[in-house]
């Protein structure tokens, strides 16, 4: 390295936003230490602030900026797949048209004279495009996503290179930096979320600068719509958002502290004080305005917490376990652990998620997997399980780490102004369809987008933030704020939102969440006035008003982040184990928890918050937004009732057949899995007894005394030697002799309602006693099987 002259960093904009492009930072002050001052070359064709990331990378030098962005060309369309609407009985049910979807993309696959790339957000969705193409119109498609192992990966983009297969369906992994050569034509399957995405995915077609770059992005919903509308516009004029840069990350900072270390004690031969570190990475622009104070607390952790050095007298040296903190933690990306999805009915593995979606689930949360909803029972973080059972309600699409990004603040801004135009322009909003749609789809997507529109009185729009509500005295209420402020503004605006309700005000909040457009925030049934909530949302914009005017906001902000464990937990276990302090498992949320409450004053929260900040909020933007509400520039307004705009097309819904059709099969999976159990016959006669499965068959006599006195119980259950004591004459105790008379009555159900009974005893959750009882109560097979699966999920959820 010490004759290294030149630094080549490609794809700068996907560093620069990241701990890893601030690890880069001090990589390059250590490397100047080795060879001097090396010629620093940055790539990207899509940074909107190239001076900042300049001085970034440079240690705050500077240096020129080429620009010939302008030379490139997009044409890059937009088109609207409205959803299938049936009816079901008294049931309405709205689903995305995914087979119009892929008839379309067969459609561009045949037309397309070149090679094709069909971006995806996610990879379920990758997997799921590719298989319906390959069924239905038996196409030669290949996927591409990190998931997929690298030979494999290698070989679809080879085979891609060389013309083999015509098209390939990818998430981000086919995005940067890997040479497919020439590709005709890209479509992105849903909106894009980012103008910086759009351009570099549709930039993958016509790659030189010469070229055109053409594409077309497929929409599925009006938001949607409107999002990637918004997406094409900017991009257009070229306005692309700004790179947000980190600073002062205390995590990399402690990495590069035991790597500063290690270069002077194997390049120079000793130890380095602490002025030595500290002057190397004060270098670095991220820590210009790091103190001493703060270096000496990383430092001070990284000695008694971490033990990976250890300060003596001026010294910084190496402690026992720096090694290996250095070497786990070479990549800042953060560890990916699976979990294996399990149902409970069939006990078989369904799926995977990611341990970030696993810390956020709770028993009873529900969510869609493979297609079908799920609730889950339990989760057995020892052996990285999630149990489940199928469920027929609606409910989210577990979320892939990193892949879904946030829709940034210009975005969600201009799909305001979209939506004002769409409400108050009809002239204008027609032209703007036929310039990005063409003449063909241009007028029946306007008719469907004014008709939602048509039925709000005020469009919430980039001059309007409106807060909806609605309440029950005996049903959860609901209070809803539409804001065009894009993902990370309106999370925060949610956390804080909500605390202050339910710390300040007389109204009783349940939960809250959050969208680029909308804030939902729960109540408790009971509300019994409509000018409570209409005084709570007033008095909680006031208390928002005054800490902005007292500068207290900021500080209000980062207390609520640290105080809402569940949404920092993954950020605060990736901080704890970069600083060594929990290892590579999957750990329950309550050790979790209590870590967190441990070290609640340590550097390792307040990176935890940094991190929270950096990829899910945006502190500036949210001052912004709340300084134009308090000026007037973005009007605010109340109303009673909840607008068709709190979800212009919902997805979902069974019937009361489909609800049914869901029931059996649930039942037919639990007989099978009951089928597979074991059962101890015992003969009540003479003691005889035999574990055999269910699926084995009955036992119509004793094989020892031929008695037909037979019975069945659980498998671990000792009930010969009760027979024993009772052939001795022997005093059988209170619960011997429980046993022994539901043994017999048992019996009596073994010999008229054999199946049932079987599957009855090797159905967990319910003893021997409970057992008669149910047997008893139930006399149809169906309500007794789903009183059986309704008491064994509830002993999953105890026991698992």
């Amino acid at each position: 390295l010490r004759n290294v002259r030149y630094v080549i960093i490609d794809e700068v904009h996907s560093l620069a936003s990241s701990k890893r492009g601030i690890q880069l930072t001090l990589a390059l002050e250590r490397l100047k230490n080795l060879c001097g001052s090396p010629q620093i070359i940055l790539l990207s064709a899509t940074i909107a602030n190239p001076d900042a990331i300049l001085k970034y990378f440079t240690g705050g030098k500077g240096g020129r900026v080429i620009n010939a962005s302008q030379q490139k060309t997009y044409k890059v369309s937009v088109e609207y797949i409205p959803p299938n609407i049936e009816v079901v009985g008294s049931t309405l049910i709205i689903k995305p048209n995914i087979s119009e979807l892929i008839r379309k993309l067969y459609e561009d696959i045949t037309t397309t004279k070149g090679r094709l790339i069909i971006f995806t957000n996610t990879r379920d969705m990758a997997e799921v495009l590719a298989v319906l193409l390959r069924k239905r119109y038996g196409l030669n498609i290949a996927v591409h996503h990190s998931s997929i192992s690298r030979e494999l990966r290698i070989s679809t983009e080879e085979n891609l290179r060389q013309g083999k297969i015509k098209a390939v369906v990818a998430t981000s992994s086919l995005e940067l930096g890997i040479d497919i050569g020439g590709v005709e034509f890209v479509i992105q399957v849903f909106s894009p979320r980012r103008i910086e995405t759009m351009l570099q995915r549709i930039g993958r077609a016509g790659h030189f600068v010469e070229q055109v770059s053409r594409g077309k992005i497929y929409t599925m919903t009006v938001d949607d719509f409107l999002e990637s509308l918004a997406i094409v516009m900017l991009g257009r004029k070229w306005e692309i958002e700004p790179i947000e840069v980190l600073t002062k990350s205390y995590d990399v900072l402690a990495h590069q502290i035991i790597g500063i270390i290690r270069d002077f004690k194997f390049d120079y031969g000793r130890y380095p004080t602490i002025r030595d570190v500290y002057s190397i990475v004060t270098r670095a622009y991220p820590y210009k305005t790091l103190s001493m104070a703060e270096f000496l607390a990383v430092c001070r952790f990284l000695d008694k917490s971490s033990k990976a050095i250890k300060i003596e007298e001026e010294f910084l040296k190496l402690g026992r376990n720096a090694i290996k903190m250095y070497f786990d933690n070479v990549s800042m990306i953060p560890m990916t652990i699976k979990y294996r999805v399990v149902d409970i009915v069939s006990n078989k593995q369904i799926g995977e998620l990611d341990e970030k979606f696993v810390l956020e689930l709770e028993p009873g949360t529900k969510f869609v997997l493979a297609g079908q909803s799920r609730e889950v029972i339990s989760v057995d973080y020892a052996v990285r399980k999630v149990y489940v059972r199928q469920v027929g309600e609606i409910s989210r699409t577990p979320s892939w780490i990193g892949e879904l990004m946030p829709v940034p603040y210009i975005v969600a801004k201009q799909v305001g102004i979209l939506r004002r135009i769409f409400a108050h322009e009809s002239s204008k909003s027609r032209e703007l369809l036929r310039r990005i749609l063409g003449n063909d789809s241009a007028h029946e997507t306007y008719r469907r987008i004014r008709e939602i529109m048509s039925n709000v009185d005020v469009i919430p729009d980039e001059r309007h933030i409106v807060f909806e509500y609605s309440r029950s005295m005996f049903e959860k209420g609901l209070l809803v704020i539409h804001l065009c402020a894009g993902n990370k503004i309106n999370k925060l605006f949610s956390m804080i939102f909500f605390r202050i309700l339910l710390e300040q005000t007389n109204i009783p909040v349940l939960g809250y969440s959050s969208d680029p457009y909308r804030i939902f925030i729960e109540l408790y049934p009971g509300i019994h006035r409509t000018e409570l909530i209409e005084e709570a949302i007033r008095k909680a914009l006031r208390i928002i008003e005054s800490m902005i005017a007292r500068g207290t906001l900021e500080d209000y902000v980062r207390d609520t982040i640290k105080r809402s464990a569940g949404d920092i937990i993954w950020y605060f276990l990736n901080v704890a184990r970069r600083f060594g302090i929990i290892g590579e498992e999957g750990y329950p949320k309550r050790y979790i928890f209590a870590v967190m409450e441990k070290y609640g004053g340590s550097i390792l929260m307040q990176e935890a918050v940094n991190e929270f900040l950096m990829m899910r909020g945006d502190l500036d933007g949210l001052i912004k937004v709340l300084n134009d509400i308090i000026l007037g520039r973005i009007k605010v307004i109340i109303r009673k009732g909840i607008s068709v705009l709190v979800n212009p097309e919902s997805w979902v819904v069974s019937s009361e057949e489909e609800e049914e059709g869901l029931r059996e099969h649930t039942l037919k999976q639990y007989i099978e899995r009951l089928s597979r159990r074991r059962v101890k016959w015992v003969c009540l006669h003479c003691g005889y007894y035999e574990i055999r499965k269910v699926s084995d068959g009955i036992i119509s006599e004793c094989p020892s005394c031929k008695s037909h006195l037979l019975s069945v119980t659980k498998p671990w259950d000792n009930t010969e030697y009760i027979l024993e004591k009772v052939k001795k004459k022997m005093h059988l105790k209170r619960n011997e002799r429980l046993r022994l008379e539901a043994l017999y009555a048992i019996s009596k159900f073994l010999r008229h309602r054999t199946m049932e009974t079987l599957y009855a005893v090797a159905s967990a959750g319910a003893n021997l006693q409970q057992i008669v009882s149910l047997l008893s109560r139930y006399g149809d097979a169906s309500s007794l099987l789903a009183r059986l699966l309704e008491l064994e999920i509830n002993y999953a959820k105890i026991f698992k």
